[in-house]
């Protein structure tokens, strides 16, 4: 699953925004806006753990949601997607 499809689906689920997501993340609304339209993908370690620890039902289960984000961003990276030209 790509990265955009898996931050998607944790936005649905946790019904936020995407500002409500980047505010959270203090990150830009068009940071998330270009994660979610697969134009990037986060690089930062402290991003990628931020958003793991956010979506996170309990503290316990931080180590599951960090391996299947960090799984969606190898996918992504060895499944580049298709761009629209």
């Amino acid at each position: 699953m790509h990265f955009s499809t898996w931050l998607r689906k944790r936005i649905l689920e946790a019904q936020i925004t995407q500002r409500e997501l980047a505010e959270q993340l203090q990150k830009s609304p068009a940071t998330v806006s270009n994660w979610l339209a697969e134009r990037h993908t986060p690089t930062d370690p402290d991003d990628i753990v931020n958003i793991a620890m956010f979506f996170s039902p309990t503290p316990e289960k931080i180590g599951h949601v960090l391996l299947d984000l960090m799984l969606s961003m190898q996918y992504t990276m060895q499944n580049p997607p298709q761009q629209n030209q």
